[in-house]
């Protein structure tokens, strides 16, 4: 059953639903601490109450919030997949380098094996020298005229650069899709 105490007021105001009987004619503010203390004091449930999320707000609203959340799941799942992936292939990256380095000090060490002895193995030495790192050696072909190297590379400038270290001359340079094709000549 509800109560209402009104203080100071000379007549209590009409609250719907509380019968006439309960409600307490005003009283001087000079009492009111003894009504205070002879009146039985409102029942307030101050309680923190269970709800449902978003209760209140109309159906399209709700959707929208839990497709929102949904959406903003999916990224954060994905974010972190992706991130985990990135990290894998850098690894992997990472050893290739490694293993890329190793390679290269074994094959250029002394110790490895021994040079090649002969009439075009300075131009072999020099080649194995002065190779850029995109540059493919597929072919060395000497005679009497002179020396000839073939291979592939990434970019034209690659040969060109060889060409100008071993001052020689760029013969060819074709281009076959993403890799070009090149000849140089002694």
């Amino acid at each position: 059953m509800d109560v209402a105490l009104v203080f100071g007021l000379p007549e209590p105001p009409p609250i719907p639903d509380l019968p006439a009987d309960e409600r307490v004619p005003g009283l001087p503010l000079e009492d009111l601490e003894q009504a205070a203390w002879t009146k039985r004091a409102p029942m307030l449930d101050l309680r923190p109450r269970a709800a449902r999320l978003g209760q209140g707000l109309p159906r399209e609203k709700q959707l929208a919030l839990f497709l929102s959340a949904l959406i903003v799941a999916g990224a954060l799942m994905a974010h972190s997949w992706l991130s985990a992936e990135r990290g894998r292939w850098e690894r992997q990256r990472d050893a290739l380098a490694k293993t890329v380095a190793r390679l290269e000090e074994e094959a250029l060490s002394p110790e490895a094996a021994p040079l090649p002895e002969g009439v075009g193995a300075w131009v072999l030495r020099q080649v194995a020298e002065k190779r850029p790192k995109d540059l493919w050696l597929e072919k060395l072909s000497a005679s009497t005229e002179g020396i000839t190297l073939t291979g592939k590379a990434l970019n034209p400038y690659a040969p060109l650069n060889l060409a100008e270290r071993l001052k020689a001359r760029l013969g060819g340079l074709q281009r076959s899709g993403k890799i070009y094709e090149w000849e140089v000549t002694r």
